[in-house]
This record gives C-alpha cells, sequence and structure tokens, in this order.
C-alpha cells in the first residue's frame, strides 16, 4: 500500500498542471489484484474522454520500480501527444 500511495503522490505532482492547456489530460490507475496500470486519458472539443494511452499491468516492488513505471509510462504518453484527440 505505501507503495500505492507514493505513486499516487508522484501521479499529483506530474499532473498538478496541465500538460497542455489546450487538451486537458488525466490519469487513472487501474489495479487488478497486486498489479498496476495506467490508463492516460486527454478530453475532446465535446467534452468527453478519450484514452490516449494504457501502460500495462506490473507488480511494483520497490519506489525504484514506481519511479521507472511511471517514467516510460509518461514518455508513451508524451510521445503520443500529437495525436491527441481534440
Amino acid at each position: 500500500m505505501e507503495l500505492r500511495h507514493y505513486l499516487d503522490e508522484k501521479l499529483r505532482q506530474a499532473f498538478s498542471e496541465e500538460w497542455d492547456p489546450k487538451r486537458p489530460t488525466r490519469v487513472e490507475i487501474v489495479e487488478d489484484g497486486e498489479l498496476i496500470g495506467l490508463r492516460f486519458l486527454a478530453r475532446r472539443r465535446d467534452g468527453s474522454w478519450s484514452a490516449v494511452h494504457e501502460e500495462p499491468h506490473f507488480a511494483l516492488a520497490s519506489r525504484q520500480d514506481v519511479d521507472d513505471f511511471l517514467a516510460r509510462a509518461l514518455s508513451v504518453f508524451l510521445m503520443k501527444h500529437p495525436g491527441w484527440p481534440r
């Protein structure tokens, strides 16, 4: 549970400001037992949310695992920025 709290804290920091003010984003933690995944969403002009990246579920065993997991997920999410819905 401590690692989940650490992940929550890191996500709050990462999403404290909008990545693209014209296209608001959010992230959801997706749990499957002991495994954690992430779903990144961007808001469309009509107000609906569209998933732009889902990081596969992973077993987090240390803070380093959380940092690596989040770095990889954010990197892919941001790399897909040109394709985010409008």
